[in-house]
């Protein structure tokens, strides 16, 4: 089954924007992939503090998506959409990655916001 991971070190932000938005991650992958909504688990794993003081080079929030063979071939193009989508709403103000899985490969795509703003 399709499922999304998204790991973060506890953080109440991170948690209320990952509880809004979980439906609307759901659907970008369902978008761009093969699989239908209903497929597309969501999955929330919570590092507690003490132990994302001990991680090293964690992004505050990390996605990994595992879509298996069906979208092989296609992983730069599937991650680059749907962290443009994610950038142009509520993701815009946190630093995160995106880790899209199949069966035959893998790409990545870090998303910084800009200190400026």
């Amino acid at each position: 089954m399709p499922h999304i991971r998204a790991l973060f070190v506890e953080n109440e932000g991170v948690m209320m924007l990952l509880a809004e938005q979980k439906t609307v991650i759901r659907e970008l992958v369902a978008k761009y992939t093969s699989y239908q909504l209903e497929e597309i688990a969501f999955i929330p794993d919570m590092v507690p503090r003490d132990l994302g003081e001990m991680a090293e080079n964690l992004l505050p929030l990390e996605f990994t998506i595992d879509v298996g063979v069906k979208c092989a071939g296609r992983e730069e193009e599937i991650v680059a959409s749907i962290r443009t989508e994610l950038v142009s709403g509520e993701f815009a103000r946190i630093n995160f990655g995106i880790w899209l899985r199949t069966m035959g490969s893998n790409a990545f795509s870090e998303y910084k916001p800009d200190k400026k703003k």
